[in-house]
């Protein structure tokens, strides 16, 4: 009867998982494009959000790949839509901050109750030197388990552990709709 719970609730979360991109369709030449990724659902407590040029798993590369340039650290709202700092202040400033992938902390679902994180991340980006169309997709890393409470288990050892191990299957990544932003010569 849990595992059918269990399961009840996996496929709950991913359901109510979902990740959006928007964007202006077009940008200048070296103009700037302000991105916005809205992502909801997942178990948290923690969740990756990216930016790529594809949406497919084995395909994916960071925009910059496509020509896109991060000008600015990454602005991410958490749950409480309150500014989270600490992730990227792990990376030391002299390598730069304007990454393509972040980690957003301090999300919690609950499939019993039907409650579903939420989150943004705020992406500045800076267009190629070149007219033409470049692609962009955002990415959502995230897990199932945690927001049952079948889907943690008590180990005298590790102390709480993800019901499936660490070789479980509740891992899950989720794209948006890519996006074909037109970079233009005005």
């Amino acid at each position: 009867d849990e595992r059918a719970l269990l399961v009840e609730h996996v496929k709950a979360v991913d359901a109510s998982t979902s990740i959006r991109l928007s964007a202006q369709p077009k940008v200048a030449i070296n103009g700037e494009l302000r991105v916005k990724v809205e992502v909801a659902g997942g178990a948290g407590p923690v969740v990756g959000v990216a930016l790529v040029d594809t949406p497919q798993r084995w395909l994916a590369r960071p925009a910059t790949g496509a020509g896109w340039v991060i000008s600015k650290e990454p602005q991410i709202l958490g749950q409480d839509f309150q500014e989270q700092t600490e992730w990227l202040a792990k990376r030391p400033l002299s390598l730069g901050r304007n990454l393509a992938y972040v980690n957003v902390a301090g999300l919690r679902s609950d499939a019993v109750k039907s409650e579903w994180a939420s989150a943004q991340v705020l992406w500045t980006l800076r267009a190629p030197n070149r007219p033409g169309k470049l692609p962009l997709a955002a990415a959502l890393w995230y897990g199932t388990e945690k927001a049952s409470p079948l889907g943690v288990v008590s180990d005298p050892i590790f102390g709480k552990m993800l019901r499936g191990g660490v070789a479980g299957h509740s891992g899950r990544i989720l794209f948006s709709t890519p996006l074909t932003i037109e970079v233009t010569v005005e």
